[in-house]
């Protein structure tokens, strides 16, 4: 019995041996945290003002959730999906002294290719690309909110470093938003208040996190 245990563990230590971080069939979930920031290109209008719209530029940054899965299609090419959630950092009102909140979502498709797939470490590129949802709550008393609905796309470079299946990984990624228009619930504002109307920007972002590769 000690034999075929001895046996049986020098198997699985040369399988080991001689498996690579990534191959076709790999199956690999992702957890991460990550800081986003944007550089913004908003249009403003006033609320219940035709024809009122003027340009502004601003800076937006926020910290996110990420969990991904990804699927070797060959041993150098892997398809996933990705869900992002977000978590924008906003100013207090200088006059009503209130702080609204600022939340969003992305769901994405991946496309990563692995350039280095040693035994415990690999690198990737890639891209993702989907749809982008973006909530703010004034937080005034009245419920007002802004909501609106575009598109998120980012390449992205990752290290990850295995211990067996388990591993970290760090992520570095330009991002792109776009919402073309946004909707106010509001019906407590006055004409002339300046409403976002909608934003696009890019930005960077870095993220770290963990892995766990189900299959070979």
């Amino acid at each position: 019995m000690k034999k075929i245990i001895i046996l049986f563990i020098s198997v699985i230590t040369l399988q080991q041996a001689k498996a690579q971080s990534f191959d076709k069939s790999s199956l690999v979930l992702s957890a991460d945290y990550g800081f986003n920031y944007y550089s913004l290109s908003q249009q403003v209008s006033h609320f219940n003002v035709a024809n009122s719209l003027y340009n502004n530029t601003s800076a937006a940054t926020s910290f996110s959730w990420n969990f991904s899965a990804e699927y070797g299609l060959f041993k150098w090419l892997g398809v996933g999906v990705l869900v992002k959630l977000d978590n924008y950092t906003t100013k207090t009102d200088s006059t009503t002294g209130v702080r609204g909140t600022a939340a969003g979502f992305e769901t994405a498709g991946t496309l990563n290719i692995h350039l280095i797939r040693a035994t415990n470490f690999n690198l990737l590129i890639g891209a993702d690309a989907g749809y982008s949802h973006l909530t703010y709550n004034t937080n005034d008393g009245f419920n007002d909110q802004v909501y609106g609905n575009g598109s998120w796309l980012d390449v992205h470079a990752t290290a990850r470093f295995y211990f067996g299946r388990f591993g970290v990984n760090f992520t570095a990624y330009i991002p792109a938003l776009n919402y073309s228009s946004f909707i106010s619930t509001s019906s407590n504002w006055q004409s002339g208040e300046d409403v976002l109307a909608a934003w696009k920007g890019t930005g960077a972002g870095l993220n770290v996190g963990i892995q766990y590769r189900i299959l070979n």
